[in-house]
Formats: structure tokens, C-alpha cells, sequence
């Protein structure tokens, strides 16, 4: 089988390099987003995979939780999609590092036949605000008082979304899908387009209602260790004092990594990681 890796990626080149060399597979076909206003160059990326193929999509200007950061997801999506003949789409952040063999991942992706995407997915619940009223580009206070006007104006935007999607859906936008459930986010992708300008972190819903409210089988298990017990906006950057739990999730990636912060974590990874066959 074949797996295309889509990678989106804005800094810390050391670490995209080690992402790089582990993700290194025959059966393997890497693809780089780069935001446009990274200091990360494909000139600058010194490790050339061996046995993956590799391709950098046009960069373009991304920013989190905005518009741009989804039209990015469907950028590298579609290039990749194009080439076709690939098997399973991985999305992957430049702070990711696999946390077992890159071979013994691609075989479990392999042996889930019926299955069309992996994915972290529950209904959005309170989250479908963020489709419900326009965003701005504002600091969360003033959004909040706008997002009070809208609801007392009435302003809902999901009236109209709901007549093609009745139920909306929420999860991390790190996901992994076969063509059948690329195939239909790329036929929606005149709606996104529609729905994504004036939303925030659209990311985390659109992918998932569209999936959702077809009748794809999705895996809801998505084998990714993200630590947001600090509760902020970001996760947070694991450590070695984060290995145990690591290990302990049965996860096959993890992030976000930092190749200043997690060194001696990546080391011990890494050490672990050498012991499998690549």
C-alpha cells in the first residue's frame, strides 16, 4: 500500500529534518506545507529522504484558527490526491514525531479494511459557536461582546449549513483518511469555502461534520498522544518528564515537540525507535 504524509509545517527545521528521516519509507510519498511567512525554506531542509518521494505544495500565509489554516488542509490534500494511487492521507504537524516504527504504522493502516477515516470525533455541542457568528480578527473579549450582540440580533449562520449538514462535528484536525473520505472533502470543497470566511478554527469541525454526516465508517481511535492539560490554547511541549505517559498511551505519534525542549525526550525516542525495522 501507499501513504501520502501531509505535513504543514511553520518552524523549527531541526525537527521537521528528524520528522523527515523517520517518516524515510519506500512505501512512503511526503508533502510539505510550508507557511509562506516561515524562515523554513526547501533549500534549507539538508535531509533528503532516501526512499519516500517528496513534494513541497505552494506556500501560502497561514494563521491559526483562521480561514487560511483550512484552505491549507485542502491545498496539500488536493495535491497529493491528485497524483493518486495512494492508499491512506496522513495529516501531520511539523511538531509531530512517530512514536513507534514508520513500517509497523503504515501496517496497522493496512489492515483496517472497511474503515474510511481515522479520526477524533464527538458532536460539537457548544462548539458549533464558532460556525453560529462571524470572528474577527479581534483579541476574545471583544469577540465575546460580539458574539453576545449576534445572539441577540439573532445572527446564525448554522441555519443555512445545517440544510446540507444536520448535525455538526468536532475534533483535532490531525487525522488520517483513504480516498473515499478525501474524495469527499475535496467534492465539498466549494462549501467550505462558503462557510470558512468570519469562522474561527474551522479546522476542527468542517472535516469532521462533513465525514460525520456521510455514511463513511470512521475510527474514532486516532492514535495521537496531545497533552492539553495546561488548557491553553496550544498544547503542550512534552518533555522526558512526559515519557511514561508517552509510551503508556499506545499512541503511534506525539506532539508537539520542540528540538530545544524535548532533546533528551527525542533522543530516547529515537533509541527506541532504531531497535524496529524501518
Amino acid at each position: 500500500m501507499r501513504h501520502a504524509y501531509l505535513i504543514l509545517a511553520h518552524r523549527d527545521l531541526p525537527l521537521l529534518e528528524k520528522l523527515l528521516q523517520q517518516l524515510d519509507n519506500p512505501n512512503n510519498h511526503i508533502f510539505i506545507h510550508l507557511d509562506r511567512k516561515s524562515e523554513i525554506a526547501p533549500s534549507k531542509i539538508k535531509y533528503t529522504p532516501i526512499h519516500s518521494k517528496l513534494t513541497f505544495t505552494i506556500p501560502t500565509d497561514v494563521r491559526w484558527g483562521e480561514p487560511s489554516l483550512t484552505r491549507a488542509y485542502i491545498t496539500i490534500l488536493k495535491d497529493a490526491y491528485n497524483i493518486g494511487n495512494f492508499d491512506w492521507f496522513h495529516f501531520l504537524s511539523g511538531a509531530d514525531l512517530p512514536l513507534i516504527p514508520i513500517a509497523a504504522i503504515n501496517e496497522w493502516y493496512e489492515h483496517q479494511i472497511g474503515i474510511h477515516a481515522v479520526i477524533d470525533i464527538e458532536e460539537a455541542e457548544e462548539r458549533e459557536v464558532r460556525l453560529k457568528y462571524y470572528y474577527f480578527r479581534v483579541n476574545r473579549y471583544f469577540q465575546r461582546i460580539l458574539n453576545f450582540i449576534q445572539k441577540t440580533t439573532g445572527i446564525n449562520r448554522l441555519a443555512k449549513i445545517k440544510k446540507t449538514f444536520p448535525k455538526t462535528f468536532y475534533g483535532s484536525a490531525w487525522f488520517d483518511l483513504t480516498p473515499d473520505a478525501a474524495k469527499l472533502i475535496l467534492d465539498n470543497e466549494s462549501s467550505i469555502n462558503q462557510i470558512i470566511p468570519f469562522t474561527t478554527c474551522s479546522d476542527e469541525l468542517l472535516f469532521h461534520t462533513i465525514l460525520a454526516n456521510s455514511n463513511l465508517k470512521l475510527h474514532k481511535d486516532y492514535h495521537r498522544y496531545i497533552d492539553w492539560s495546561d488548557k491553553l490554547p496550544n498544547p503542550k511541549t512534552l518533555t522526558i518528564e512526559d515519557y511514561n505517559q508517552i509510551i503508556e498511551s499506545g499512541a503511534f505519534f506525539a506532539r508537539k515537540f520542540d528540538s530545544s525542549a524535548s532533546k533528551e525526550l527525542i533522543i530516547r525516542l529515537n533509541n527506541e525507535n532504531s531497535s524496529g525495522d524501518k
